[in-house]
């Protein structure tokens, strides 16, 4: 399917709303994880029983949630512009960050 052309809004702004998307769901993926390896340490010392179970749901719950997100960012990734493209726009979201 071809992309429809836009009137105002650049290619350049279009990257920049793509990469923004792509590290938005990778930090979403990140935090899944991090979820994950966290609840799975606490567990391995927990001997309270309630407080068990509840962390096991936690646990599924975040499971779940991180191999959704796997799948998301896969499918974001492809939408990526070319890699010079996509350096620029890093460049560009990031450089507030580098000013400041």
């Amino acid at each position: 399917m071809a992309s429809p052309q836009y009137l105002a809004l650049s290619e350049a702004e279009q990257h920049d709303m793509i990469v923004q998307t792509f590290l938005a769901q990778e930090r979403d993926l990140f935090m899944y994880s991090l979820n994950v390896q966290r609840y799975e340490t606490i567990l391995t010392t927990l001997d309270e029983p309630e407080y068990r179970e509840h962390l096991l749901a936690l646990l599924a719950t975040e499971r779940a949630a991180l191999v959704r997100q796997t799948h998301i960012v896969a499918a974001t990734r492809q939408q990526l512009p070319e890699p010079g493209a996509l350096q620029a726009a890093l460049l560009r979201l990031r450089a507030p960050q580098l000013a400041g």
